[in-house]
């Protein structure tokens, strides 16, 4: 007789948990006072282990959003980076009188730079160490009609030229290496000259100490000279006169360069070649 009884007993309690939670449930639609105290009561009763593992899914989440979105907003950064450059050097640009373009293109017999292509390559490593940290690499090569010695520039600038064209890739030497020369003008009095680099400890600067006699101020423009031998064409920007010393076998000039060679990463290969 035990075993009958217990099943009525666990059909009754069945039955009454069933009935209990019809009634909750109906209350619940009708907003039932005590009843929204007590589940308001539960949830405060929930609510510091609900912040906790708020606080420890927020880092994690916010993380994975800056994992997955980094490569992104790196992108961003490196647009907004050359777009800065495009725009300061297209104000350099506009200081440089067109009178003086044209001098230089008639005398050099070349045409402006402003009218030789350029492609666009990636600064894909770099500082190399063979070339004492003055040098990047570029992905971009013979296939794409790069050759040695052309001239690399940002929207600032000259930084560099091609030191050695691989197949698909080339390798650049920077503005600031000792062993990098170009001939520069200076725009406010058509003074010419010779510059080099200044090494790693000067990054953005430049030293003129061959051909300048006088007439020169801080401030002046300095552009490329070009020439019908010369590795660069006539116009590209340089930078501008910093400091003019004077040394017993004439001035010797410090240019600021516009461009940084150091924080590059795009860059536009000069498709120009020098006459032979």
């Amino acid at each position: 007789m035990a075993a009958p009884t217990q099943r009525g007993r666990s059909w009754y309690t069945i039955g009454l948990l069933v009935l209990t939670a019809l009634t909750l449930l109906t209350l619940d639609f009708r907003g039932f006072g005590p009843l929204e105290t007590a589940q308001s009561g539960l949830r405060n009763v929930f609510a510091p282990v609900r912040s906790v593992g708020d606080a420890i899914s927020d880092p994690i989440t916010n993380g994975a959003d800056g994992l997955f979105n980094y490569g992104e907003l790196e992108a961003e950064n490196a647009e907004l980076r050359a777009r800065i450059a495009e725009l300061e050097g297209q104000a350099f640009q506009t200081q440089v009188e067109e009178d003086e373009l044209e001098r230089i293109r008639d005398v050099a017999g070349l045409e402006s730079v402003l009218d030789i292509p350029v492609l666009l390559a990636e600064v894909v490593s770099g500082p190399l160490g063979n070339f004492s940290g003055q040098s990047v690499e570029i992905n971009k090569g013979k296939l794409d009609g790069i050759r040695d010695g052309m001239p690399v520039v940002t929207g600032s600038g000259l930084v560099g030229r091609v030191l050695e064209a691989g197949r698909n890739r080339s390798t650049v030497q920077l503005i600031t290496d000792p062993e990098f020369t170009v001939g520069i003008r200076v725009t406010a009095d058509g003074e010419v000259g010779l510059a080099h680099g200044d090494g790693a400890g000067s990054p953005r600067q430049m030293t003129v100490d061959q051909g300048i006699s006088d007439g020169v101020s801080v401030g002046d423009l300095i552009i490329t000279s070009g020439g019908r031998t010369s590795r660069f064409p006539p116009g590209l920007a340089i930078g501008t006169v910093s400091d003019v010393i004077d040394k017993d076998r004439g001035l010797e000039l410090k240019v600021a360069l516009n461009a940084n060679p150091t924080d590059i990463g795009f860059v536009n290969v000069v498709l120009y070649e020098a006459a032979e």
